[in-house]
């Protein structure tokens, strides 16, 4: 028996952010309580950082269609099942930001399609049980509009954040292979499962260290070469008294970053 699904997804949001930075150094404000300045907001216009000061509103909006078959079958003790998804997936993002002369609204739009499928094939005799499951599925995800500007922040002197307007989008493939046995009768449960995950141009913060002025700078990057595999055994042994069981579980995991 087969199933054809088809559906559509929509997701919007809206985020605001503000930062108006005041240097007051050598200022009669400079002593100031925090309290007293909020009262005198109207007369420190004029020590305003405006190379540190910013404002950012930001759209983002994601939506599309998506495609999924689902079946299963039986015959002669044997059972197949499946799952097969297709969305398409149409995302916009749009920036306004101002910072000193930096006033900009940049928009992005991007179609891309985030497959996935999940392959089950068993095999019963009687309440004993034995199969395997084979899974993927593949996602990508795109930079923050805001991390690809070209500006660049120094409100905290010794930690500086800029932006990078290379960056590229990050995608994500994942794929699991799991083997198992079970008996329905006294619960019983053996399995091994075995992982693989690849992650392409993963966004990550480099940092740059100036050893004469002690000022770190930290930029976006897209970083390849990231990737984990593993596996994990299961198992569920029914030692014979009602309701007591004895289990194991364990895994083993390598990443290469």
């Amino acid at each position: 028996m087969t199933h054809i699904n088809l559906g559509y997804s929509y997701a919007q949001s809206y985020r605001s952010d503000s930062r108006p930075f005041y240097n007051l150094e050598n200022s009669d404000f400079e002593d100031m309580g925090i309290d007293r300045l909020h009262e005198s907001a109207g007369s420190l216009s004029p020590f305003l950082d405006r190379m540190d000061s910013y404002h950012a509103s930001r759209w983002t909006r994601q939506h599309g269609p998506a495609l999924t078959l689902e079946g299963i079958s039986w015959g002669n003790n044997t059972g197949f099942d499946y799952a097969i998804g297709v969305p398409f997936l149409f995302s916009y993002d749009r920036l306004d930001y101002q910072r000193a002369a930096l006033d900009t609204v940049p928009t992005r739009r991007e179609f891309y399609v985030a497959p996935y499928f999940n392959f089950g094939l068993s095999r019963r005799d009687g309440p004993k049980k034995k199969g395997l499951e084979l899974k993927y599925s593949y996602t990508r995800s795109l930079p923050d509009l805001l991390q690809t500007l070209d500006y660049r922040d120094e409100s905290t002197p010794l930690v500086v954040s800029s932006g990078n307007p290379d960056l590229k989008a990050s995608a994500r493939h994942n794929s699991s292979l799991r083997l198992f046995s079970e008996n329905s009768e006294n619960y019983g449960l053996a399995s091994l499962s075995l992982y693989y995950n690849l992650y392409e141009n993963l966004v990550r913060q480099s940092m740059v260290y100036d050893k004469a002025s002690g000022i770190r700078t930290y930029r976006p990057q897209n970083t390849s070469g990231n990737w984990d595999a593993g596996m994990g055994f299961e198992y569920f042994f029914p030692t014979g008294k009602a309701n007591r069981r004895i289990s194991s579980f364990t895994d083993i995991r390598y990443a290469n970053n």
